[in-house]
């Protein structure tokens, strides 16, 4: 049997709850675990930003060969 503790990576309390965070900046990131007390710095990052909605990706549209074609021949035909 295996039984395994996540503490706060700070105070490393075993009795304090913890929540983990993922944190990037500047091409670096890192997976912390911290209890209430040591986690607040970024809750509180969390309350001054406002809430982000995810924007949808704009569509790519597809052409057809043959219609890649068909508007190259139509550009070079004169009347």
């Amino acid at each position: 049997m295996k039984i395994s503790l996540v503490v706060c990576n700070v105070c490393q309390d075993p009795k304090k709850p913890t929540r983990q965070y993922r944190v990037a900046s500047e091409g670096r990131s890192m997976v912390a675990d911290l209890c209430k007390e040591d986690g607040a710095p970024i809750e509180q990052l969390f309350e001054k930003q406002p809430t982000t909605t995810r924007t949808r990706r704009q569509q790519s549209q597809v052409t057809s060969m043959e219609e890649i074609e068909r508007l190259k021949n139509k550009g070079t035909k004169k009347p």
